[in-house]
């Protein structure tokens, strides 16, 4: 089975920055990839990801995919994930360094799937995601969705 990190390479490979996965039901959303997304960063902490480009392109896929309920993103595009989230309990998520503001710390029996390797700037107001202590290949990139935890299939 193919890895969320995996299948979110994938995602930035593609034009759009999405990659659906028909066998889970799942798209996956590629956060920043150009400097046109780099301009709408202002967006996420002035409550209009609704009004990015990451945000309308993954809309107009979901619409014309009704079939998908759950979404895996990274950085920006688990911003949108979430947006989608709280919009329509139908979409259950899963985010890797998304950029959330959540100053409550994290409830023990309670594991939202979100998840943020330790230092990492991005996600760093995110008291409820998972911190993730290892970083792969020895790689400084504390941003990357390459972490200790490899998830597989739908979000729970």
């Amino acid at each position: 089975m193919i890895s969320d990190q995996d299948r979110l390479s994938k995602a930035y490979n593609t034009a759009d920055g999405l990659y659906e996965d028909n066998n889970t039901n799942t798209l996956f959303i590629a956060g920043t990839r150009n400097l046109n997304d780099v301009g709408e960063w202002w967006k996420i902490p002035a409550f209009k990801t609704k009004d990015s480009a990451i945000y309308s392109r993954a809309k107009k896929y979901l619409d014309e995919h009704p079939n998908i309920t759950n979404l895996v993103g990274h950085s920006f595009g688990g911003s949108a994930a979430l947006q989608f989230q709280k919009d329509d309990q139908k979409y259950q998520t899963r985010t890797y360094g998304a950029p959330v503001f959540d100053p409550i710390p994290r409830n023990p029996w309670h594991k939202p799937q979100r998840f943020c390797n330790r230092y990492d700037p991005v996600c760093s107001a995110d008291m409820g995601a998972e911190k993730q202590e290892h970083l792969t290949n020895f790689n400084l990139n504390t941003h990357s969705y390459y972490n200790a935890s490899t998830h597989y299939g739908p979000c729970l």
